[in-house]
């Protein structure tokens, strides 16, 4: 059987522990390296789209401050349409006129609108395509515009209002894919509402380009990190292919940026971030790249949806865990080394120590052990000597005793045996003289009782007084009987003596056989303690 020194034991608890340890620090590691690595792109994430909210407010801004001066010209226009048209019928107001007045005042284009029942439509226009268009389903639009040609203020909270004037937010044409700035006019001095309006599409453009749009492709291009940023505008985006784009910043259901890493989650996460007001994220992949996108709540129940890419930081983040887990391993192995080498200096002793108990157990007290290390391991050596000393002592004692008491049992045995046999021959002599007397008092008492018998035959035959014959016989009687008791007692004391004279050899037999065990016991003590080599 191969053994195991406390040594190996030590070493294999050594080697056990120092692999915990690197476990645990592996285990830490990664996840507080993988904490931190979620919690600096978390943070980028934020900072990113604080800067978008922060460009998005100032694009706003700026496309406020441009819509108003488009206003202003609007409403000039509108003024000086109304200057030349007053005093005159619709009916009387021609194509032709209406595009020579558009050229005049620098629109795109100009469209009348009058009431016709409960609607209210398009009755001349310099393009053919806008004349008859109702406009009794375009909602708050509809709305404004009876408020409008009532004389009312126009309080449906969307576009520009000053008195008898509102322009609508940019919206799509009703005939074409083209963004315009729709204004509409009337002050009473017509039957109509003035309706100019400009092409919108570069201004958008202009606006959509050089706000939030560029500076999302501008942080694009300087972070590897961010793959895809979109503003979503969450109500049109889940309406899905229902949603019709009329007005942009209502309508479009990705305000800025692209919108490709679609999710099933999407949906759920949208909600959620605009109810809970917090930053969600979920992680996936595609084309075995890591991806994490994250859904930050913005103002007017928009969405920022940025796309991250996991791999390149985990790439990072691998390399930093392959340094730490060489560095641990290199590091391990030069400590286990080191305790190594420590440990079995310290623990030579123990060899010696070793060698010197099995020693002892084989019976060699002659031998003593040196270490005179000033530690547990000298103290040990010297307990040990002195232990070795004492059980030598003890056993040359033991010896000496077993040694008395093989003398003393020879003699015992010598003794008893001359008893044994005095007893024999005295018990017989005792036994066969016993006898002889029983034989020769036997004899006699039958002889006594023959002539007793004899007697009693004589006196039978005697005739004399029967008194004294009756007497006479009584008294021999007793007599006899006398003497067969006498003979009974004399039976039975001789067998006494027999009985006696057998159980004292029997007790001699037990003690010689006694004393033949203890010699035997004292043969085999002192054959055992051979074994023991002791000092001279």
């Amino acid at each position: 059987m191969k053994k195991n020194t406390v040594i190996q034991q030590i070493f294999m608890q050594i080697t056990i522990l120092l692999f915990l340890k690197a476990v645990l620090l592996s285990s830490a590691f990664y996840f507080l390296a993988k904490k931190q690595l979620e919690k600096a792109v978390y943070n980028e994430i934020k900072q990113t789209s604080q800067i978008i909210k922060e460009a998005m407010v100032t694009a706003d801004d700026s496309q406020q401050t441009i819509e108003r001066l488009i206003d202003q010209k609007l409403l000039s226009a509108s003024k000086e349409i109304a200057k030349q048209l007053k005093g005159k019928n619709i009916d009387d107001i021609t194509r032709q006129e209406l595009v020579r007045l558009k050229n005049e005042v620098g629109v795109y284009d100009i469209s009348l609108f009058v009431k016709k029942g409960d609607d209210i439509v398009v009755a001349q226009s310099s393009d053919l395509n806008e004349v008859g268009l109702s406009s009794k389903n375009w909602g708050y639009w509809f709305t404004a515009f009876q408020q409008l040609m009532a004389g009312k203020e126009v309080t449906v909270g969307k576009g520009y209002y000053v008195k008898n004037f509102w322009s609508g937010p940019i919206s799509k044409s009703e005939w074409e894919d083209k963004y315009y700035k729709y204004a509409y006019y009337y002050d009473g001095t017509t039957s109509f509402m003035i309706n100019p309006y400009i092409l919108d599409q570069e201004i958008y453009r202009l606006t959509h380009d050089h706000g939030p749009a560029e500076l999302i492709k501008k942080i694009i291009r300087s972070q590897d990190e961010i793959v895809e940023i979109a503003v979503i505008n969450v109500p049109a985006w889940l309406k899905g292919k229902k949603n019709k784009v009329v007005e942009p910043q209502r309508d479009l259901p990705v305000l800025f940026g692209r919108h490709t890493f679609l999710l099933s989650e999407d949906r759920d996460f949208f909600k959620k971030a605009l109810n809970k007001n917090e930053i969600l994220s979920v992680q996936f992949s595609k084309n075995d790249v890591s991806y994490a996108k994250f859904y930050v709540p913005i103002e007017n129940n928009r969405v920022l949806a940025i796309v991250a890419n996991y791999s390149q930081g985990m790439y990072v983040y691998y390399k930093l865990m392959f340094i730490f887990i060489s560095s641990l391993i290199v590091s391990t192995i030069l400590i286990f080394i080191i305790l190594k080498n420590v440990t079995k200096n310290h623990l030579k002793p123990l060899t010696a120590i070793t060698q010197h108990i099995q020693s002892i157990s084989k019976g060699h007290l002659s031998t003593s052990l040196h270490i005179f290390t000033k530690n547990e391991w000298g103290l040990i050596a010297q307990y040990l000597n002195d232990m070795t000393r004492n059980i030598s002592g003890l056993i040359v004692e033991v010896k000496k005793e077993i040694e008395s008491l093989v003398s003393l049992s020879a003699l015992l045995n010598e003794t008893m045996d001359t008893s044994l046999k005095t007893i024999d021959e005295l018990s017989s002599s005792i036994t066969a003289d016993s006898e002889k007397i029983f034989h020769e008092i036997d004899m006699y008492s039958g002889k006594l009782a023959h002539y007793s018998n004899q007697i009693l035959g004589m006196i039978e035959s005697i005739k004399s007084d029967f008194h004294e014959k009756e007497q006479l016989v009584a008294l021999l009687h007793e007599m006899t009987a006398t003497l067969y008791s006498f003979r009974t007692f004399t039976k039975q004391y001789v067998s006494l003596i027999t009985n006696m004279n057998l159980l004292s050899y029997q007790t001699v037999q037990d003690v010689d056989l006694v004393i033949d065990k203890l010699t035997k016991l004292s043969q085999e003590l002192e054959e055992r303690i051979k074994v023991f080599q002791l000092e001279q």
